[in-house]
Order: C-alpha cells, then structure tokens, then sequence
C-alpha cells in the first residue's frame, strides 16, 4: 500500500494553487503516481474558493499568481480556523536571497523551490504531510514582516488608484445613459411608434431607390429609462417594447473580477446614505468576498456589507468578514465568550450542522464531505451533541439526521 494511502483507503487531497497549465500537468503526474488525489486551481482566488470547499490535506502555493498573490491567499486561507493546521507550502520559481523567509513569515509552512526535483518532490510532500514545518529565526523575523506591510501597502495604493479609474468609468457611463434617455424623449411620437415595431417583429421595410424590401434587424436593448418620472415623453407602445427587454447578467460568482469595484462603491454608497464616515475595505476582506459563493447575489452581497458598515471602526477587515459568514455562505454570529477550546467545538458543532443540514441529515452523504467513516461521524454527532428534533441523541441505526 503506497504511503499516501490512508488505513481507511482514502487518499490525501492536495490542493495546487498555480497559474501555468505546464507546471500544473507536472506536479499532477508526479503525485498522482504516488496516490495522492490533486485539486487544480489556476489563480488566487480560485485557490481560496476550492480550499474552502475541498479542504485538502495539504495545500502546494505558487508565489506569483496574477491579481491575488500567493502572500495575500495564505493569509486568507490561514485566517480559518479550520485551516490552521493545514501545511501551505510555497512552490516557486523565486531564487533571490530572502524568498524562503518571506514566505514563511506571510505564513507558509514550507518552501520548495522551481524547478522541482522530480525524484526528491515526493518525498518533500510526504514529509510535510507528516508534520515537518520550517521556521524563520526570530532574528530576521521581524524585518521580513516589515517588506511584506510595506508590499501590502503598495498594492493597497495601487487597488485604490484602480478604484478611481473605474469611478471615472461609471461617471462616463452614467453620463452617456442620460443623454440617452433625454436622446429618446426628443424622439416624435410617429418615430417612437415604428421603433416599438421593429423591436416587437425583428425586421423592417427599407426603401431602396425607389423599391422596398423586409429586411431582417437584430435590434438589442442596451439600457433602459424609468418610466416612473414626471414628464417622461415616451409613446406607450415604445415603453412597453422597452419594459420587456432585460439584461441578464452573470452572477456575481460567475464575475468575481467584478466584486472588488463594486464593494468598494456599495460600502460608500452604504455610508453616505446612513450619514457615516467612509470606511474602507481591507484587500485581504475583499479577496475573502471575492471567494465566497455568493448565493443570494446582488441582494446577498448588499445585506452583508450593511452588517459590516454597522459594525465599529474605520475599516472592514477579514475578521470582520469572518464573524458574519461561515465557510459555506450563510450568515453566522459569532459568540465572543468562553474559552478557544469552547470557540473551537462551537465551530466544530456549528460546521457538521451545516453539513448535515446541505445533505438534508444523510449521513453517508455528510461523512464523505467530511472526509471520514460514517461511525467516526455518529460518534462526532454524539460529542457535539448535534441533536435531532428536540432532544434525543442520534442513535447509530439512523440513516438521517435533522438539525435544529
């Protein structure tokens, strides 16, 4: 039995953060002939959202990853709770003096250098697998945490020069919509009429030196006005034409390079409204929202960020993020009492529940995505005490569970 197989027969599940397709084929073919299971994930935030919804047993980190960087996503990753212990090993092409001591202090657990040793890559993974964990001398510790808040600054600044040239945007957009809709109220009533047509039947009669001919016309709306105001000048037939075209657009989860311009503009749209002071949000924050699934969409993301501007201080950070949200989407509200060991089984208690509730109290099912044996999951239920409507304890025999 190869020595990645466990004594239950399942297989570790290795996360791989990395952006070159090469690379990636590479390290699959190596550990998956060692049996190992390997999860690919091609940017930060892809990485983030599949080590939330796998939880591997160990995570292999390229440092240079577009947009999100490997620094940002292992402190995201590690500000979990239930990814403390899980080994981040940082796997980069980095040869500059330093590499391996700014990644342990943004929080890997190791370094492996490109390009890899194709024999000695297993072994390397094993060990860490089995608790190997490399440190940095308390000496040079706190100058390496010094760079790495000063390239957290800059990237900052550079986030926030991002997010005025894309306010600039929206004023341009907003600008041309309102000389579109004063553009459509000056139209006469007879144009707007054979407009609504060609909108209803897709095709119109065009004259063509002295002869006409029906032509096809693939008409879209592209923006809409508001037929609530005072004034408005438009025929009926061309408002209702109007009224059942729509844009549909992608969800939020399927847009994430959306999600950071528009927390930051919901965050200050949500102060200036309430007449608070602007707060701002935090890069780690937004790329921690950037990675949640995002369920309830616009509506979901609006609602939350209203939770976080309520809450005190000047910015929103992870933590603040972590409070509200659990690792599958919902909301949640954190207890700050009792002790960690206490904080941690109401974690525990709180992540099986969620379990059990997404798989509607199948415990086969649960156990699974637990990533253990049925009884070992009866046995957790029972220490918890995740409990059946009202009281009784759940019994061995039972093939389904339901949460309070």
């Amino acid at each position: 039995m190869p020595s990645s197989v466990r004594k239950d027969g399942s297989r570790p599940k290795i996360l791989h953060v990395e952006d070159n397709p090469e690379n990636r084929m590479l390290v699959r073919a190596i550990l998956e002939a060692e049996g190992y299971t390997i999860i690919d994930a091609e940017d930060g935030l892809t990485g983030i959202e599949a080590a939330i919804r796998e939880e591997p047993a160990l995570i292999l980190l390229d440092v240079n990853l577009p947009a999100v960087d490997g620094y940002e996503v292992v402190s995201i990753i590690k500000s979990f709770p239930a990814f403390a212990t899980t080994p981040i090993i940082a796997v980069t092409a980095y040869a500059m003096e330093g590499d391996r001591q700014r990644t342990l202090v943004a929080g890997c657990d190791g370094y492996i250098q490109k390009p890899i040793d194709v024999d000695a890559f297993p072994r390397q993974v094993e060990e860490f697998l089995h608790g190997k964990r490399e440190h940095v001398e308390e000496r040079e510790e706190g100058i390496y945490l010094r760079e790495l808040n000063q390239r957290l600054v800059y990237r900052l600044v550079n986030q926030v020069e991002e997010l005025k040239r894309l306010n600039q945007h929206f004023v341009r957009r907003a600008t041309q919509l309102a000389d579109l809709h004063r553009a459509v109220q000056d139209i006469p009533g007879r144009i707007q009429n054979r407009l609504a047509r060609v909108l209803r039947d897709g095709e119109m009669w065009l004259d063509d030196g002295g002869s006409s001919r029906l032509v096809a016309v693939e008409a879209r709306v592209m923006a809409s006005v508001d037929s609530s105001r005072e004034g408005e000048l438009l025929e009926p037939e061309l408002k209702k034409r109007l009224a059942v075209h729509r844009i549909d657009l992608p969800p939020l989860r399927h847009r994430r390079e959306d999600l950071p311009g528009l927390v930051r503009l919901l965050v200050a749209e949500i102060c200036d409204a309430q007449q608070m002071p602007a707060k701002t949000v935090s890069s780690q924050a937004i790329s921690l929202l950037c990675a949640l699934p995002w369920r309830g969409n616009f509506t979901e993301l609006r609602g939350l960020l209203q939770t976080f501007v309520a809450s005190p201080g000047r910015m929103i950070r992870v933590a603040d993020v972590l409070t509200h949200v659990r690792l599958d989407g919902g909301d949640v509200s954190l207890s700050t009492s009792g002790t960690l060991k206490q904080a941690r089984e109401r974690f525990e208690r709180d992540y099986v529940a969620a379990v059990l509730r997404q798989h509607h109290g199948r415990m086969a099912q649960a156990a699974r995505v637990l990533g253990m044996q049925r009884p070992n999951l009866y046995r957790k239920v029972r220490q918890l005490a995740v409990t059946r409507k009202g009281s009784t304890p759940v019994s061995v025999e039972e093939d389904s569970l339901e949460i309070q």
